[in-house]
């Protein structure tokens, strides 16, 4: 039964007030019942103090996965600080050519290189048309086959065109239109691309994929779509792709695909090359140093709105509103009244201080094996002032990025192997270690004892309500009593006086 159907249950005696006595019963009962209240009122304002530190415990969460995401996640790549680009970056100087771009990625080799040159490129297996297919009038591709203008007009078997590319077979209505069939093959495990050109007047089946190993296969069923005397012009058959071809200081290169990357160097051909073109790879340390004064600002950040939470004073002539005292509100007198009462819900959080101590220790804790720190490479807490947020001196970051980035890359990101946490925690990166905090704090913070508490206010007060309503009902019956004693009494008093003025 529910709460609502059980305190309907509970209706009792017509509710006459004063009748007789002439007594404000229902303000009588409502000054009794106003203690009972006061004990609900206290055990809900306690319960939503509960609700809302629940809620502000899933804010630091929140705040803590959104920085983890942007900087120590795979689906961040510009900002992952456990990139290797992130801490070795290079610029390539070169003379900008039409057939070729050159890019050098964080495993790049400093140095000269030359692109002695380029035989060919990787290329689809493709089936082409064989002239124009419309002689010139172009192709309305969505109207249904039927109906295609065509110089070889398409033959149906049965109102249907069957074919078979890749091994994939496919099969159509004459009502279906030129578009259905292009989707339909674009789409499927095929993995080719069937595309028809205005300016050519002709059709292009191709590969997805290009180099020596594409293939292509094609096969007629029913009709007449591909094959000799075809409607759009593509002869049967099997068809192979091609690959790249070139030279790269002297030595001879093939590849299957137009893109790929060499020694960290990434090439992008896009045409053939006759003349040698020359580049230079060299180290730029300025972007190694604005992501990590990037990451730095993302952490200063989190530990600020941290240590706000922690440090935050309670006000405590502020308590959570009940129904009764927001309906003399307006809106923005509620809104602004919680914000004062929401204040200090965290303050000396134990889990959030812990996550801090321990955030600020790893900043000077060397890692084991490389005997370096935070602290080595020019990055510290700064004055006792700043709570934990670090300070770069850029010219020390600067010369430790230059001299030996690997180092630089190994302090942020080296992660330990060893099964003891301890030692793993001692020979693990910065990041590392910072994860393994975030893991910890998420440990401390015990979601589901708060649910229970909160549910456990929630029969609290569902049962002293109850509870109140009885007294109340209690109360109203002896008052109706009452009434019906004096209603009595003054009847015999009439009686009696009636009886006596007889006399």
């Amino acid at each position: 039964m529910s709460y609502s159907s059980y305190l309907s249950g509970l209706s009792g005696p017509s509710r006459v007030s004063g009748m007789v006595s002439g007594m404000d019963t229902d303000s009588l009962v409502n000054s009794l019942m106003q203690i009972e209240q006061l004990k609900i009122d206290k055990l809900y304002r306690s319960k939503t103090l509960i609700e809302w530190k629940n809620e502000s415990l899933r804010d630091v969460n929140n705040t803590i996965r959104e920085f983890r995401d942007k900087y120590m996640s795979v689906l961040s790549p510009d900002t992952n600080m456990y990139s290797s680009a992130v801490y070795k970056a290079y610029d390539v100087d070169m003379v900008p050519d039409s057939s070729i771009k050159v890019t050098a990625g964080g495993n790049a080799v400093a140095g000269n290189y030359v692109i002695d040159n380029i035989t060919c490129i990787a290329e689809s297996a493709k089936a082409l048309s064989e002239g124009g297919i419309t002689g010139g009038q172009g192709l309305n591709t969505s109207v249904a086959l039927k109906d295609l203008s065509l110089i070889t007009p398409m033959e149906f078997i049965d109102g249907a065109i069957s074919f078979r590319i890749n091994n994939v077979e496919f099969t159509f209505s004459e009502s279906d239109s030129l578009q259905k069939v292009m989707n339909t093959v674009n789409n499927s495990e095929a993995n080719v691309n069937m595309q028809y050109s205005s300016l050519s007047d002709s059709f292009t089946l191709s590969t997805k994929n290009t180099g020596s190993s594409a293939e292509l296969t094609v096969e007629n069923i029913l009709g007449n779509i591909f094959g000799v005397d075809s409607a759009l012009g593509i002869h049967t058959g099997t068809f192979t792709g091609a690959d790249a071809k070139l030279q790269i200081n002297g030595y001879d290169v093939i590849k299957q695909s137009n893109t790929f990357t060499i020694d960290g160097i990434e090439y992008n051909l896009r045409g053939t090359l006759d003349t040698p073109v020359h580049f230079n790879v060299s180290r730029n340390i300025e972007p190694t140093v604005n992501k990590i004064k990037d990451f730095i600002g993302g952490y200063n950040k989190l530990i600020e709105d941290l240590n706000e939470r922690i440090y935050e004073t309670k006000s405590y002539n502020y308590q959570p509103l009940t129904d009764i005292q927001k309906k003399d509100m307006s809106e923005d007198e509620i809104a602004n009244w919680e914000t004062e009462a929401r204040k200090g819900l965290l303050r000396n959080d134990f889990g959030i201080s812990t996550l801090l101590s321990e955030l600020r220790g790893s900043v000077y804790q060397k890692v084991e094996g490389l005997n370096l720190s935070l602290f080595d490479i020019g990055i510290t807490t700064g004055s006792y002032k700043g709570r934990g947020k670090l300070v770069i001196d850029e010219q020390k970051l600067r010369s430790a990025i230059q001299n030996n980035p690997d180092n630089v890359m190994k302090l942020f990101t080296v992660n330990s192997d060893s099964k003891d946490n301890t030692t793993k925690y001692a020979e693990s990166g910065f990041i590392p270690r910072m994860l393994s905090s975030f893991t910890r704090y998420n440990g401390r913070v015990d979601f589901t004892e708060l649910s229970e508490q909160i549910s456990e206010y929630n029969k609290r007060m569902e049962s002293m309500e109850i509870e109140m309503y009885r007294k109340s009902e209690r109360v109203y019956r002896q008052f109706a009593a009452m009434e019906s004693a004096l209603a009595e009494m003054n009847s015999q008093s009439a009686w009696i006086a009636q009886q006596m003025g007889a006399v």
